[in-house]
């Protein structure tokens, strides 16, 4: 397709990098519209509020960005957000005003001038390392004795965890050791909020999940979506599927590409994740006294069955209720499964009872992403990185690809906003296309005309997850209510979490 100054797109998938990617399109002029198969944006960034109190919330998903230099790309796009202070009112997009924060990245990014030590890193580990599995590794090359491998992988790992790569646990360890960690205040949630109602929420359809892809004439593709009332075939320039590997793989009405991009789809390791959010009418864990430490935020290890214990920073020494989270990957989470989710509740509140005595939990919810269409996290096999990764990411005609599978930082939110940065840098043929940052600013233009593409549409707009009207959010800005709910409030320094002397590694997505 010859370029042009401004194309259609569509990304499938209102996650981190779908919508990323739509304001990445939106910010260089061209038109964009995004399907969402759920009735909310942020795919596995997802806050669950118990109720209206203050602090009485947990992260499903997403809980932590580390201050590191391999997550700026996710602080700059809250400093972007933050630099909108009437975000919501369409009719004044194109006269903001200039940002109202100092941007975090200023004289962070000049240690990152020169040659990409990431990069290089990353490349060497591959080739050297990629088929190993860590636990080889340990064995045969640091010649660990396998009673110390098992103890390491039990108190700072999870279940079958060293059987991953070589690569993927080095990255993993390049992001854990990081001391200083940031949180967003009332919720991570807020943060793909924010994004979709700066993209606008006329340029996303909720509840219409693809069914088809078809490659037609002059070079567009044609997306078959399905909604609760109505099925449309839209027509696009060029399309992104910001979705996980098993999502794609069922998708069954598209084309059959290479055999390298098709076994990289139906091969790449996803690992299951779990998490249950209890809410109990105290902090018992802040006020233990004797032998007993209190716990401060942070969290703890067990080889019981819910493995590991999260104690949220958010309400810390405040009155009244308070929220615990028990959380589980890969091996320790697929035991949950079978369970029905009273009997996960009757599981946690005993291993619990072994650990603290406590009063009974009320209003406990739980999630399960591994039966989600994500089906868990990435974690690479060995070779995948070598083999798999490459042709995973490649293009095919006018559909790309993104995701934080697609990324060198699994499980992080940045891998999936640097996937969605190198696939629109891909399509615009713009290698060195800027990241979303307050410096540079957008001309935000119309929606996608949808009636005019496909006049029979009448897909039934969902409403967003109603957690998200129920928070109690401070309106701030002159906004109103419902504009101050989708801006992410600032950035605030929380515990390092310190267990032991040393930074414990936050399970699951992050």
């Amino acid at each position: 397709m010859p370029h042009r100054e401004q194309y259609t797109m569509s990304s499938e998938g209102g996650g981190a990098a779908g919508l990323y990617a739509a304001l990445l399109l939106q910010r260089e002029n061209h038109r964009v519209h995004v399907f969402e198969g759920t009735n909310r944006v942020g795919g596995r960034i997802y806050t669950h509020h118990f109720s209206t109190q203050a602090n009485q919330y947990f992260e499903a998903g997403a809980m932590r960005i580390p201050d590191s230099k391999f997550h700026t790309i996710t602080f700059q796009l809250i400093n972007y957000l933050n630099s909108f202070p009437r975000i919501g009112n369409h009719d004044d997009r194109k006269h903001q005003l200039a940002r109202n924060t100092p941007w975090l990245g200023v004289g962070f990014l000049e240690k990152l001038q020169g040659p990409d030590f990431e990069e290089a890193f990353w490349q060497e580990i591959v080739q050297k390392f990629d088929n190993f599995t860590f636990r080889q590794y340990l064995l045969d090359v640091m010649a660990w004795p396998v009673d110390v491998i098992d103890f390491v992988e039990t108190v700072t790992g999870q279940t079958g965890q060293f059987a991953l790569s070589v690569t993927e646990m080095v990255m993993h360890s390049m992001d854990f050791r990081t001391e200083k960690w940031e949180t967003i205040n009332h919720g991570m949630s807020r943060l793909p909020d924010a994004m979709a109602f700066l993209l606008g929420h006329q340029n996303i359809t909720y509840g219409a999940r693809v069914t088809g892809i078809v490659e037609v004439e002059g070079g567009q593709v044609e997306l078959r979506t399905c909604g609760r009332q109505a099925k449309v075939n839209v027509k696009f320039d060029k399309v992104i599927l910001a979705i996980p590997p098993a999502a794609l793989r069922m998708l069954v009405d598209r084309p059959r590409w290479d055999v390298p991009k098709e076994l990289a789809i139906r091969s790449m390791s996803f690992e299951p994740f779990y998490k249950m959010g209890l809410r109990f009418k105290t902090r018992f864990w802040e006020q233990l006294e004797n032998e007993d430490r209190p716990s401060m935020g942070g969290q703890s290890t067990t080889d019981l069955p819910i493995r590991w214990i999260v104690f949220p920073s958010n309400g810390i020494e405040t009155d009244g209720p308070g929220v615990l989270i028990v959380y589980a990957w890969m091996k320790d989470a697929t035991t949950w499964l079978p369970l029905t989710p009273f009997e996960r509740q009757r599981v946690a509140l005993h291993c619990l009872a072994e650990v603290y005595a406590f009063t009974t939990a009320r209003l406990p919810t739980d999630v399960t992403w591994a039966t989600s269409s994500a089906t868990g996290t990435a974690m690479f096999s060995p070779g995948q990185f070598q083999q798999r990764f490459k042709p995973a990411r490649q293009r095919e005609g006018n559909v790309y690809f993104a995701g934080e599978h697609l990324s060198h930082h699994h499980m992080w939110i940045s891998g999936a906003l640097d996937s969605a940065l190198c696939t629109v840098r891909d399509m615009l043929e713009k290698p060195e296309l800027e990241p979303l940052c307050p410096e540079v600013k957008p001309l935000l233009i119309g929606a996608v005309d949808l009636e005019e593409s496909a006049p029979e549409v009448d897909f039934e707009i969902i409403s967003n997850d109603p957690v998200y009207e129920v928070s109690s959010i401070k309106v701030e800005l002159g906004l109103t209510d419902t504009d101050a709910k989708r801006l992410p409030t600032r950035l605030g320094a929380v515990d390092p979490f310190m267990f032991c002397g040393t930074v414990v590694a936050l399970g699951g997505m992050n």
